[in-house]
Protein backbone atom coordinates (compact mmCIF):
# COMPACT_ATOMS: atom_id res chain seq x y z
CA UNK A 1 0.00 0.00 0.00
CA UNK A 2 1.05 3.07 -1.19
CA UNK A 3 2.13 6.26 1.60
CA UNK A 4 0.33 9.52 1.71
CA UNK A 5 3.84 10.89 0.70
CA UNK A 6 4.30 8.50 -1.79
CA UNK A 7 0.40 9.50 -3.34
CA UNK A 8 1.49 13.06 -2.80
CA UNK A 9 4.51 12.80 -4.77
CA UNK A 10 2.58 11.34 -7.63
CA UNK A 11 0.20 13.84 -7.76
CA UNK A 12 2.42 16.63 -7.99
CA UNK A 13 5.21 14.97 -10.29
CA UNK A 14 2.27 14.00 -12.52
CA UNK A 15 0.67 17.37 -12.41
CA UNK A 16 3.60 19.24 -13.03
CA UNK A 17 5.02 17.31 -16.18
CA UNK A 18 0.79 17.45 -17.27
CA UNK A 19 0.68 21.65 -16.73
CA UNK A 20 4.01 22.28 -18.00
CA UNK A 21 3.00 20.23 -21.44
CA UNK A 22 -0.04 21.95 -21.31
CA UNK A 23 0.99 25.56 -21.25
CA UNK A 24 3.56 25.45 -23.60
CA UNK A 25 1.15 23.39 -26.54
CA UNK A 26 -1.68 26.77 -25.48
CA UNK A 27 0.95 28.67 -25.34
CA UNK A 28 2.02 27.73 -29.51
CA UNK A 29 -1.61 27.53 -30.78
CA UNK A 30 -2.65 30.21 -33.32
CA UNK A 31 -4.82 32.95 -31.79
CA UNK A 32 -7.20 32.88 -34.55
CA UNK A 33 -7.80 29.07 -34.11
CA UNK A 34 -8.65 27.87 -37.37
CA UNK A 35 -8.42 24.50 -37.79
CA UNK A 36 -10.62 21.42 -36.64
CA UNK A 37 -6.58 19.94 -35.53
CA UNK A 38 -6.33 22.53 -33.20
CA UNK A 39 -10.07 22.41 -31.79
CA UNK A 40 -8.99 18.79 -31.21
CA UNK A 41 -5.79 19.61 -29.75
CA UNK A 42 -7.68 21.52 -27.16
CA UNK A 43 -10.02 19.18 -26.39
CA UNK A 44 -7.26 16.67 -25.38
CA UNK A 45 -5.31 19.31 -23.27
CA UNK A 46 -9.10 20.08 -21.82
CA UNK A 47 -9.36 16.13 -20.73
CA UNK A 48 -5.71 17.02 -19.02
CA UNK A 49 -7.01 19.55 -17.01
CA UNK A 50 -9.94 17.33 -15.91
CA UNK A 51 -7.41 14.84 -14.63
CA UNK A 52 -5.53 17.32 -13.11
CA UNK A 53 -8.41 18.56 -11.48
CA UNK A 54 -10.17 15.20 -10.19
CA UNK A 55 -6.76 13.90 -9.10
CA UNK A 56 -6.04 17.65 -7.10
CA UNK A 57 -9.80 16.99 -5.31
CA UNK A 58 -9.07 13.63 -4.32
CA UNK A 59 -5.92 14.70 -2.58
CA UNK A 60 -7.24 17.55 -1.10
CA UNK A 61 -5.70 19.76 -2.86
CA UNK A 62 -8.88 21.96 -4.07
CA UNK A 63 -7.33 25.16 -5.27
CA UNK A 64 -5.14 23.11 -7.54
CA UNK A 65 -8.71 21.11 -8.57
CA UNK A 66 -10.70 24.42 -8.75
CA UNK A 67 -7.76 26.11 -10.78
CA UNK A 68 -7.67 22.65 -13.15
CA UNK A 69 -11.58 22.95 -13.77
CA UNK A 70 -11.68 26.87 -14.29
CA UNK A 71 -9.06 26.01 -17.28
CA UNK A 72 -10.54 23.04 -18.31
CA UNK A 73 -14.08 24.64 -18.51
CA UNK A 74 -12.15 27.73 -20.70
CA UNK A 75 -10.98 25.18 -23.43
CA UNK A 76 -14.45 23.64 -23.59
CA UNK A 77 -15.99 27.20 -24.06
CA UNK A 78 -13.17 27.83 -26.95
CA UNK A 79 -13.95 24.81 -28.93
CA UNK A 80 -17.81 25.70 -28.11
CA UNK A 81 -17.31 29.12 -29.68
CA UNK A 82 -18.26 30.48 -26.52
CA UNK A 83 -15.08 32.33 -25.86
CA UNK A 84 -12.84 34.44 -28.04
CA UNK A 85 -9.82 32.21 -28.88
CA UNK A 86 -7.98 35.48 -29.39
CA UNK A 87 -8.65 36.34 -26.13
CA UNK A 88 -8.68 33.42 -24.46
CA UNK A 89 -5.58 31.29 -25.63
CA UNK A 90 -2.96 34.07 -24.05
CA UNK A 91 -4.60 33.98 -20.77
CA UNK A 92 -4.57 29.86 -20.37
CA UNK A 93 -0.40 30.12 -21.63
CA UNK A 94 0.12 32.30 -18.98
Amino acid sequence: MSSQADIWNLFVGDGLAISTGLAGTVAQMPPDFPSDTDKALLVRLGQQAFSIAAQGLLVGASDVGRLALSIEKTMDAIVNGRLNPALAIPLLAS
